[in-house]
């Protein structure tokens, strides 16, 4: 069994939910077990939207935490308001377990090692490196990381030009010193999926909206028919197949660095635990996989 936590910042973009149910369904399913999801983003409705949404897809087992000191980059979605209709066990941001306390708690007490698959912002992976022993661990945050975390697929950068941004790095100003603090310190490999992976690649169109995922696309404005660009879902996808070319990617292996006071990704090929990953197959692909996840 392969034990994840997932990190997202469960805003305003509707990529979150398609990449949320990918998850849901594969713990449901038994494929991996679905430790719990950190909310990286600090919007009023984030933790009962997303417990709400939890609950419809037969996950309301899975916990949730909040990142309290995370600066709103976005703001509240029509697709979070609708949700919060919904029956939910978690009713306010309060209610969820503060982020550090929460991963470490997950990550110490996990019967295996853990993969972390984030498609969100940076600074909540940032603090747990930073982090003191405490009740879960005698570890500190870098030293329990090293040794109960096996890889760190994340959806961040702009790897296809020098100097590249991308909005989960450059999203505040502790993004993207987070950003910075993980390329340098990290100590598992890291596989990133870029801005440029998925600009082209849209997914959902095939959902109505009587789906509380076709309503999230709908809500966000994009055209139904065509869905939303699948930055998150493929990160997650990537990870649940828990393989770069068995998921349909060639890659780009060194050391990923960031500017932390502009955002800006560089890249040094090489030697190194860093991997970018590069389309090795038709955008349709993509589609056709993630879209049959969906349905």
């Amino acid at each position: 069994m392969r034990y994840f936590i997932i990190g997202t910042d469960w805003s305003s973009d509707c990529d979150d939910v398609m990449a949320m149910r990918i998850a849901c369904r594969a713990h449901k399913l038994h494929e991996i077990t679905l430790l719990g999801v950190n909310i990286d983003d600090n919007t009023e409705n984030a933790v009962r939207s997303l417990s709400a949404f939890m609950k419809t897809e037969g996950c309301a087992d899975v916990p949730i935490g909040f990142d309290r000191k995370a600066k709103r980059v976005c703001h509240n979605s029509k697709y979070q308001s609708r949700m919060c209709l919904l029956p939910s066990s978690l009713k306010s941001n309060d209610e969820a377990e503060k982020s550090v306390s929460f991963l470490r708690r997950l990550i110490a007490s996990a019967p295996e090692r853990v993969e972390i698959a984030e498609i969100g912002y940076t600074q909540s992976l940032a603090a747990l490196l930073r982090s003191s022993p405490d009740d879960f661990s005698p570890l500190r945050g870098y030293d329990l990381v090293k040794e109960k975390v096996s890889k760190l697929w994340i959806m961040a950068g702009k790897w296809d030009e020098c100097g590249g941004r991308e909005h989960n790095f450059v999203g505040t100003r502790a993004t993207k010193k987070g950003g910075a603090y993980i390329c340098k310190k990290w100590p598992t490999p890291v596989t990133f999926l870029g801005w440029e992976v998925a600009k082209d690649v849209y997914v959902g169109g095939n959902l109505s909206e009587t789906d509380v995922v076709g309503a999230a696309i709908r809500d966000y404005g994009c055209d139904p028919t065509e869905g939303r660009n699948a930055w998150d879902p493929m990160l997650v996808v990537l990870s649940l197949i828990g393989d770069e070319e068995a998921a349909g990617y060639s890659f780009v292996q060194g050391k990923a660095r960031l500017c932390p006071l502009t955002g800006k990704n560089y890249f040094k090929p090489g030697e190194g635990d860093h991997k970018y990953v590069v389309k090795n197959k038709p955008n349709d692909f993509y589609v056709d996989l993630i879209n049959g996840l969906l349905c």
